[in-house]
């Protein structure tokens, strides 16, 4: 199995927040559902910008309200899919057995 930034502990992404309302998809193209989480919905995406994965918990922000959490949209974006997989894994968005949902895509 190959070794990576993630199986060494160390970061193997770069993060930023957004706001609720935040294009992600336009920025991303396709974003294909990972996982369904608690307040929200983890993507995949992959683009020049590297392979991405998106945790949009704006319903939760919805309902805590703004102050409560500012920048529900996080972007992560890593150097590689194993890198990406690897997070997912250790989140616990991903079995590593489960197979990706297809066709069901982000609306607009």
């Amino acid at each position: 199995m190959p070794s990576s930034q993630a199986d060494e502990g160390k970061v193997p992404f770069v993060c930023t927040s957004h706001r609720i309302g935040y294009d992600y998809g336009a920025r991303f193209g396709q974003c294909t559902v990972l996982r369904w989480i608690p307040g929200g919905t983890v993507f995949l995406a992959a683009n020049h910008e590297g392979f991405v994965m998106v945790a949009d918990e704006s319903p939760l922000a919805k309902s805590l309200g703004e102050v409560e959490m500012p920048e529900p949209i996080s972007i992560y974006r890593f150097e590689s899919d194993y890198e990406r997989m690897t997070y997912a894994l250790r989140m616990g968005w991903w079995t590593g057995h489960q197979v990706q949902a297809r066709g069901v895509r982000r609306e607009a």
